[in-house]
């Protein structure tokens, strides 16, 4: 038992250690959370549309 124990806390300091490695910055938590309304605003002016007309 004592094994399997040693083992899940290596994991869960493996998953803990990824975590801290993907997760954003703050200011790239900032950025992203500024993409989502530029992305609306373009979606209701149309832009996407004539952006796909052109290649087209």
């Amino acid at each position: 038992m004592e094994l399997s124990l040693h083992m899940g806390t290596k994991l869960h300091t493996e998953f803990l250690s990824f975590y801290h490695w993907v997760k954003p910055l703050y200011y790239e938590q900032i950025d992203q959370a500024d993409w989502v309304p530029r992305l609306q605003s373009f979606s209701r002016a149309g832009t996407f549309k004539i952006m796909q007309d052109c290649h087209d």
